[in-house]
C-alpha cells in the first residue's frame, strides 16, 4: 500500500522517465539499422545498449523517495495555489525576467535528469541520464548560470552518488518543467487507478437516508399557491373595474 498518493505519483514519474530514454535508445537503434554502412561495432553496441537498458537503473534509497516525493507534494500545492488565484498553469516558467525561475524556488531541491548531460566533478566528466536523481546545493547562479548540485541516485554507468558538480540553470529548469508535465500525465492516470494498484479507494461521496425518515411532501401547497394567486387576480380586477366606474361617474 503506498502511504500517499505522492508516493505513487513519484513512482509513475520515475518510470516514465526510464520509459522515456529507452525509447530514445531503441530509436538510435533503428536508426542505425536504417544505415547499416554505420559499422558492425558501432551497430552491436547500440544493440546491446537497448538490450540492457531495462536493467539500467538507478538505485533509489527510502530517503531519495521520499525526498521526491516531498516534490510532488510541492508541485501539487504550487498547482492549487495558482488555481484559486484563478492563474492560468504558467508550465513553470518565471512570471518576468527579474524573478528567479522555479528551478530555483529554495523549497524545490531534488530533480530527476530528462536528457543526458556533462557533469564536471574536480575536473573529471562523467555523465549523468534519464532516470537519475541530482539535489541542488546552491542557490545563487554563478557568473556562467550554472549552480551545483549532488547526484543522490544514479546508473552505474553514470556519474557516481555524491558527485558534485556545475549544472545550467535553463538545464535545471528543464528538468523541473519536465517532472511538472509528467506529473500532470500521473495526475490523470491516478485519477483511474483509484482503489487499485495498492492506492486508497477516492472518498464516497454518496448520500444515504438517515435514521430519522424525511417528512412527506404538502400536496395542498401547490393547490393552496393557486387558490391564492386566482383570489389575488379576482381582487386586482374588481378593483380596476371599480376605479373604471368611479372615473365614469364623475365625467
Amino acid at each position: 500500500m503506498y502511504p500517499s498518493a505522492a508516493f505513487w505519483l513519484t513512482d509513475y514519474l520515475l518510470a516514465a522517465s526510464l520509459q522515456a530514454a529507452y525509447a530514445a535508445q531503441a530509436e538510435a537503434s533503428e536508426g542505425w539499422l536504417l544505415h547499416p554502412d554505420a559499422g558492425d561495432g558501432t551497430l552491436v553496441a547500440s544493440l546491446l545498449a537497448v538490450a540492457a537498458a531495462p536493467d539500467e537503473t538507478a538505485k533509489l534509497s527510502p530517503e531519495v523517495k521520499k525526498e521526491l516525493a516531498e516534490e510532488v507534494k510541492t508541485l501539487l500545492a504550487a498547482e492549487q495555489k495558482e488555481a484559486e488565484k484563478g492563474k492560468s498553469s504558467s508550465g513553470g516558467q518565471a512570471a518576468s525576467k527579474d524573478e528567479a525561475p522555479p528551478a530555483l524556488d529554495p523549497n524545490f531541491r531534488t530533480f530527476v535528469v530528462s536528457s543526458d548531460l556533462t557533469l564536471v566533478v574536480d575536473g573529471n566528466e562523467c555523465g549523468i541520464s534519464d532516470g537519475d536523481v541530482v539535489k541542488r546545493t546552491t542557490e545563487t547562479p554563478d557568473d556562467d548560470q550554472n549552480v551545483n548540485v549532488k547526484v543522490v541516485a544514479s546508473k552505474k554507468s553514470d556519474c557516481s552518488v555524491g558527485s558534485e558538480g556545475p549544472v545550467a540553470v535553463d538545464d535545471l529548469q528543464e528538468m523541473y518543467n519536465h517532472f511538472r508535465e509528467q506529473l500532470k500525465d500521473g495526475m490523470g492516470e491516478l485519477a483511474k487507478k483509484q482503489g487499485t494498484g495498492g492506492l486508497p479507494k477516492a472518498p464516497d461521496t454518496t448520500t444515504v437516508a438517515g435514521d430519522v425518515p424525511a417528512p412527506e411532501p404538502d400536496k395542498t401547497a401547490e393547490k393552496t399557491l393557486k387558490d391564492t394567486q386566482s383570489a389575488a387576480d379576482q381582487t386586482e380586477t374588481e378593483v380596476k373595474q371599480e376605479a373604471g366606474s368611479g372615473s365614469g361617474g364623475s365625467q
